[in-house]
């Protein structure tokens, strides 16, 4: 039993070794730039990015008077004159 699993040791052994043999050696700069080519593009500056989000915001975001006016705009509308409310709430009281 111990010579079957060492023979399929050694056999598995023997058919990866050529796989390995076969990669070439890179150095490690190499590797890097391979890795480079692989990954997406970055350009990532935090003062030019920054200045992107602001701008962004300045375009979708309204401002704080605009969003005042459409809520104002939302509400229903009140008319309010305390004479005749005073002489609709005296009416409501007496029925």
């Amino acid at each position: 039993m111990k010579t079957v699993f060492s023979a399929l040791i050694v056999t598995t052994g023997l058919m990866t070794a050529p796989a390995f043999a076969l990669t070439p050696e890179q150095a490690m700069t190499e590797q890097m730039q391979a890795q480079k080519t692989q990954l997406r593009p970055q350009a990532f500056n935090f003062f030019s990015d920054r200045y992107l989000q602001l701008e962004a915001m300045k375009k979708t975001q309204p401002t704080f008077k605009a969003q005042l006016d459409s809520q104002t705009e939302l509400l229903r509308p009140q008319q309010f004159n305390p004479i005749s409310d005073a002489y609709v709430q005296t009416q409501a009281k007496k029925s």
